[in-house]
């Protein structure tokens, strides 16, 4: 971000993801995907906290619209700091229009309807979900964060890169 540019970032508190994830769990934990209905960083960051130590395989796939995240100086924004916790169970997908649409739920409805191995989390087309702009420094930042983002690509509106935070494919993981 420079001199004159917007920043938007979302800055809702954690509402006590770990009570409501344990009451899950004791109700019935056998699931796999865990989406978040609003995408903090403070809510990502605590639920990818909670859900990576735990010895039962869940995958948290997120998704934010802080533009600080398209700034490859920094050190704050959740997918730096997924990134730089190396979590393994958490995919955070850049998309500007939060609240207008769901990519991360759509990708996740996309790629977990297939058997584990069958498919790679790349290229995934989404119904619904539109493509964005960015500049190539933008484009480069997200990923080198380990981040993931929707492009179009000869026509196609696509995901890239398909990885975790921990630097994996989610396919691997999956």
């Amino acid at each position: 971000t420079g001199a004159g540019s917007l920043l938007l970032e979302d800055r809702t508190t954690d509402p006590g993801l770990a009570a409501d994830l344990t009451a899950i769990r004791n109700e019935d934990d056998d699931w796999y995907g865990v989406l978040l209905d609003s995408n903090s960083s403070a809510e990502i960051l605590a639920l990818a906290a909670i859900l990576e130590p735990l010895g039962a395989k869940k995958l948290l796939a997120a998704q934010s619209a802080d533009t600080i995240c398209l700034d490859a100086d920094s050190i704050t924004d959740v997918m730096y700091l997924a990134s730089d916790r190396t979590y393994f169970r958490t995919a955070v997908l850049y998309h500007p229009t939060i609240g207008l649409n769901f990519a991360a739920a759509a990708w996740v409805g996309n790629a977990l309807a297939y058997a584990p191995g069958t498919i790679t989390w790349k290229f995934r087309e989404l119904v619904g979900i539109s493509s964005y702009t960015l500049t190539s420094a933008q484009r480069a930042a997200v990923l080198a964060k380990c981040g993931n983002l929707i492009e179009t690509v000869a026509g196609r509106t696509i995901t890239c890169d398909g990885k975790v935070a921990g630097d994996e494919w989610i396919d691997v993981i999956h």
